[in-house]
C-alpha cells in the first residue's frame, strides 16, 4: 500500500528534536507509542489509514529516534508544540499503554485538542497482580544483568503474546516488536523523567473527547479491571474487549483493530 504524501523529519520543540511522521489530508490522528517502543507501532495503521485522514505519529523522548534531553519536559506540552509546529488544530488521540497515559494526560490540560480519545491497555492503578509484579521483575532482573535478549525474550511473552501463548501474532510482527525493543533498550539511558500530571485517576471525570477503551482477553487480568473502572468514570466512553490479544492489540489483531478504530473514529466528526 503506498502512503499519502509523506513527510518525516525533526521538530524543535521546548529545547528537544522530536522525530515524527506525517501523512495524508483530513481529519488527524495522532498515535502514541508505548514504552520501549516508538512509532513504528503503528506501521500499519498509519498506513492504512493514511488513505483517509491525516495521520501524525512520533517518537517521544528517548524513544525512537528522539534523544532524551535534559532539561525539563512534558509530553503533553511536546505533543502540544509538534501540533502547532505542524499547524494542526485538533486530533484524534490513539496511545496504547504509557501513550494512552500520555492520551489522557494530553486531554486533560488541552481539551480543545482533542476530538476523540482511544485508549488501549491503560491501568493507572498503582496496585497491581502478583502475576503481573512477577513479569515485570523478571523483566527488570534480565535488564539490569545486561541481559537485553532474554529481557526482550520475557517482555515478547508477557506483553504480546499474552496468558494463552497467542499463535495468532504474525512472525513479522513478532520480529518487529523484538526489534523495537531491542532498539530502545540499548538507548542511552533516561535519567530525565518527563513531567507527569498529578491525580490523574482521580481527574477522568473531566475528560469530554468521546472515548473507547481497549483491553486484550490474553493480557494481565488487571488491564480488564481498569477498562471498567476508566469505562465507568470517563462520561460518553465505552470499552473493547479483543479476543484474541495480550497488551498489544494492534499487533496481535491488526485488521479488527483498524477496522474497530476506524469505525469509532468516523462517529466522532470534529
Amino acid at each position: 500500500m503506498t502512503i499519502n504524501k509523506l513527510t518525516k523529519g525533526f521538530a524543535k520543540v521546548n529545547g528537544g528534536n522530536i522525530y515524527y511522521e506525517l501523512a495524508g489530508e483530513g481529519e488527524a490522528i495522532l498515535f502514541l507509542h508505548g514504552l520501549f517502543l516508538d512509532s513504528r507501532l503503528w506501521e500499519r495503521q498509519f498506513n492504512e489509514l493514511s488513505q483517509s485522514y491525516k495521520v501524525i505519529r512520533l517518537d517521544l523522548r528517548g524513544f525512537g529516534c528522539t534523544e532524551i534531553t535534559e532539561e525539563p519536559f512534558s509530553n503533553y506540552d511536546d505533543i502540544k508544540a509538534l501540533l502547532d509546529e505542524l499547524e494542526v488544530e485538533k486530533v484524534h488521540v490513539v496511545g496504547l499503554s504509557l501513550g494512552a497515559l500520555m492520551g489522557v494526560e494530553f486531554a486533560l490540560v488541552y481539551p480543545e485538542r482533542v476530538g476523540s480519545l482511544t485508549l488501549c491497555s491503560l491501568n493507572l492503578s498503582r496496585e497491581v497482580s502478583e502475576e503481573m509484579q512477577k513479569a515485570r521483575q523478571e523483566i527488570w532482573q534480565a535488564l539490569e544483568s545486561g541481559d537485553i535478549h532474554k529481557s526482550t525474550q520475557l517482555s515478547e511473552k508477557a506483553w504480546l503474546l499474552g496468558s494463552a501463548n497467542s499463535s495468532v501474532v504474525t512472525e513479522e510482527n513478532r520480529e518487529l516488536y523484538r526489534n523495537m525493543l531491542e532498539h530502545n533498550l540499548n538507548m542511552p539511558k533516561i535519567n530525565r523523567k518527563p513531567i507527569f500530571l498529578t491525580n490523574t485517576a482521580e481527574k477522568l471525570e473531566e475528560i469530554t473527547a468521546p472515548t473507547l477503551i481497549m483491553y486484550g482477553a490474553l493480557d494481565f487480568a488487571d488491564y480488564e479491571k481498569a477498562a471498567s473502572i476508566i469505562q465507568e468514570r470517563i462520561p460518553n466512553s465505552k470499552k473493547l474487549r479483543f479476543e484474541q490479544s495480550a497488551h498489544i492489540m494492534n499487533l496481535s489483531e491488526p485488521e479488527l483493530f483498524t477496522k474497530k478504530l476506524h469505525e469509532f473514529i468516523s462517529s466522532c466528526k470534529v
